[in-house]
């Protein structure tokens, strides 16, 4: 059966009713999670058709499990709404088309939160902070670890003082290999450590589609790297 037959199956079937608010996040990129435990499948570019159908057009190298033929898998998907910034949060069951291609059914919005509520990664790497916009002198490149991240913030530590709602710049290589790539974030929480060490929880600015890309390679990479084991 073709994908054309398939999603003119959906509008038979009844199971799943239009929802036009759908259509609004259709081009979304999306993480895909397995439902039952929220283990990070793979990333993917939503696109909503009719009926609470879609397909999930797949960003990441890994194109998620093996599944028999006519085998559905329920999801989670997460996703970050430019327009309104909230996270948006969907499920349905998605079944795979082909080696770069996922249906889904039954996709329905589940929730949305005014933060970029991602999968986050533990990554634990090194890279250099600096404060931007500071009024006196030249910033001060700072060292700092980068502890865990996901597309839309990451937690870092570093000795310096920063405040809440300072803008940082943070520069890093996220892949083993790949280039350095900077970040614009702002300081949504701090929390002191022993030894004048703090942790700093930041929000990403708007990222461009290079850093989007590093970024969730460096997610799945690492998941990879974890299932491997």
């Amino acid at each position: 059966m073709g994908l054309f037959d398939w999603l003119k199956r959906g509008d038979k079937t009844g199971t799943a009713k239009p929802q036009e608010s759908l259509q609004d996040y259709s081009g979304m990129r999306v993480e895909v999670l397995l439902h039952k435990n929220g283990a990070l499948l793979f990333t993917a570019k939503l696109v909503v058709t009719t009926g609470g159908l879609g397909e999930l057009q797949l960003l990441s190298e890994d194109n998620g499990p093996e599944l028999e033929e006519g085998e559905q898998l329920p999801v989670l998907l997460r996703g970050y709404d430019e327009g309104t910034q909230r996270a948006i949060h969907l499920e349905g069951n998605a079944e795979r088309f082909s080696s770069t291609l996922w249906r889904i059914e039954q996709l329905r919005v589940t929730g949305r939160e005014n933060d970029r509520a991602y999968y986050r990664q533990d990554i634990d790497v090194a890279g250099d902070v600096m404060r931007v916009g500071q009024l006196n002198g030249l910033p001060e490149i700072k060292h700092c670890m980068v502890l865990n991240i996901s597309v839309g913030g990451v937690c870092i530590q570093a000795d310096e003082r920063y405040n809440m709602g300072d803008r940082l710049l943070l520069r890093s290589r996220m892949l083993s290999g790949g280039g350095e790539i900077a970040l614009f974030c702002t300081v949504r929480r701090v929390v002191e450590r022993r030894g004048s060490t703090f942790e700093y929880g930041c929000c990403f600015d708007k990222l461009d589609a290079y850093a989007e890309d590093q970024i969730a390679k460096a997610i799945m990479d690492l998941q990879m790297k974890r299932r491997r084991r």
